[in-house]
């Protein structure tokens, strides 16, 4: 399991702001907010969807893998809602609890470099990545507890077709 470095979530914000934010934040967002219970959010990083669906009033809880990215989260939650994240990852967590909706986004590779008071500097960092084909993933939902509602090309949901630039698969457990 790999998890961001510190270098990374340092600037994960800054980068998502300029290359995610008009894509898909709005659209979690107001899944989260629209949900009548709990929502978790898989992979919560830094907060980036999770804070603005918090401040708009959803009973959301986050986890992710990478200490460092739960550091910054923590530094900008208030106290009183620390309860509400988790460093631990989808393979081992046992929360106990059932939510209405969980929400997971996957992340990409990245080089950064960049100059502060210590001069130029320049991160990478590589992990292995999972793709899943649609044909992949319809044959493995059937044989688990959930059910597919839909398949959605791009966040206007949209079917899923050759030229989709997104991947979303919303599924609900029987």
């Amino acid at each position: 399991m790999s998890t961001y470095p510190e270098a990374f979530s340092r600037f994960y914000d800054v980068i998502y702001a300029q290359v995610r934010d008009s894509v898909d934040k709005r659209y979690y967002v107001d899944k989260l907010t629209s949900c009548r219970g709990p929502s978790l959010e898989v992979g919560v990083g830094t907060g980036r969807i999770f804070l603005e669906a918090l401040r708009q009033g959803a009973d959301v809880y986050g986890l992710d893998a990478s200490p460092a990215m739960i550091a910054v989260l923590r530094s900008k939650l208030e106290a009183r809602h620390h309860n509400r994240i988790r460093e631990c990852d989808l393979v081992t967590m046992s929360l106990g609890e059932r939510f209405d909706l969980i929400t997971q986004i996957t992340s990409v590779t990245m080089t950064l470099s960049w100059d502060d008071e210590a001069g130029p500097s320049t991160a990478e960092w590589s992990f292995p990545m999972r793709f899943f084909f649609r044909y992949e993933l319809e044959h493995l939902i059937a044989r688990s507890k959930l059910r597919l509602r839909a398949m959605y090309g791009d966040f206007s949901e949209s079917p899923l077709g050759p030229t989709s630039k997104e991947f979303l698969v919303h599924c609900i457990r029987e």
